[in-house]
């Protein structure tokens, strides 16, 4: 009778999973130190925006300085984006009733947090929470000051801190590849990362709407955001390099004579990626930005269309409003945040570790409670 109770005594544990109960004692540190009290300067739908993800958090000594060596690690924990939706309450939820299968594991780590020498681990990490179902929490609308951290994984095997640096790996893989409006707080180098500024209008109304995360040559991928866009859909990032002008056409060119009322083309059109929202519509391409001086300070703009059914159901057709993304003038490696994240979605090759993409420069907030 020994394994059916076991299994009884797995499904209760994840069933509660995030329930903090008696066992919050300890002391609590939040990495970055000064995002305790203040929001990240980012934000991340990695790693638990997706059923099929692994992501490697490398964090370096300067950044742990508030962990004792020898120190026993019990519990980590995230926190919502305060800046992305804070009206709104995020839910991983779909149509397909997944419940992912998750596992997370850690290690002491004695390289160069900012440049790892390999795409994920190959030192001996650490099982600390077993895989198994979970259920992520509902997090609900901002209130003023930070988000409380709500996503808890209490380790099954506490970890001992040796005092270097650290690795943790998050890792789950289904069957199915789906995405979530469920961003957690990050942090950034604090160089110049560049900026963004929305103009023109969208359509629907309201509804379609950009938003972005720049960056600098060398540093983290931009973002190029929409929310608010038709669920489950074809959308295309356009990219340009005027908002004034396409060919002969004045911008921006209204739409109302083609049956799209409040619709626009609010930029030129000189680079096209197609991506897919998601059951919340949102979507997001993200293109990484080679480390070349000539890159500095440069800018573009940009725009979402959609293929949607919202404005008119014969012409099948909505436009976001118009950004202009500035890329910083810094060039190379951030050097406050000594810290590198390491990850893959979706595709197979990357949650099982054979290729991978390297930030540096980033990592997740993160509370640890320690013993």
């Amino acid at each position: 009778m020994r394994i059916p109770i076991l299994l009884f005594l797995a499904t209760t544990v994840s069933a509660g999973l995030f329930a903090d109960t008696g066992s919050s004692q300890g002391k609590k540190v939040v990495v970055p130190s000064w995002t305790k009290s203040k929001e990240g300067n980012a934000l991340d739908q990695r790693p638990f925006g997706y059923d099929r993800v692994r992501l490697v958090q490398y964090l370096g000594r300067s950044m742990l300085s508030q962990i004792p060596a020898l120190s026993t690690i019990t519990k980590i924990a995230y926190r919502r984006d305060g800046l992305v939706l804070p009206t709104l309450t995020l839910k991983r939820t779909s149509s397909r009733k997944i419940v992912p299968i998750w596992k997370v594991a850690m290690g002491n780590f004695l390289g160069d947090a900012k440049n790892p020498s390999s795409l994920y681990p190959t030192t001996a990490l650490k099982t600390v929470f077993n895989a198994k179902k979970v259920n992520y929490p509902n997090l609900p609308p901002v209130k003023p000051g930070p988000p409380p951290f709500l996503v808890v994984f209490p380790l099954d095997v506490p970890f001992v801190y040796r005092g270097a640096g650290l690795m943790i790996d998050h890792f789950a893989f289904e069957a199915r590849a789906i995405q979530y409006s469920y961003f957690v707080d990050a942090e950034r180098g604090n160089g110049d990362t560049g900026s963004f500024k929305i103009f023109g209008r969208s359509c629907p109304s309201g509804a379609s709407r950009s938003s972005a995360v720049s960056s600098h040559p060398g540093g983290p991928p931009i973002k190029l955001l929409e929310f608010d866009g038709p669920v489950n859909s074809a959308a295309i990032s356009v990219m340009g390099v005027s908002n004034t002008k396409i060919g002969p056409i004045t911008l921006p060119f209204r739409l109302d004579a083609f049956g799209l009322k409040g619709c626009d083309v609010n930029v030129s059109f000189e680079i096209l990626s197609a991506v897919i929202t998601n059951s919340n519509g949102f979507a997001i391409n993200s293109m990484p930005v080679p480390n070349d001086p000539k890159l500095a300070g440069i800018f573009f703009y940009h725009q979402w269309l959609n293929i949607d059914k919202r404005v008119n159901p014969n012409v099948q057709m909505s436009f976001s409003d118009g950004m202009r993304v500035d890329l910083g003038k810094k060039v190379g490696k951030t050097a406050n945040v000594n810290a590198a994240i390491v990850s893959g979605v979706n595709r197979t090759g990357a949650v099982n570790g054979r290729v991978g993409f390297v930030e540096s420069g980033i990592t997740l907030v993160t509370e640890f409670t320690l013993r």
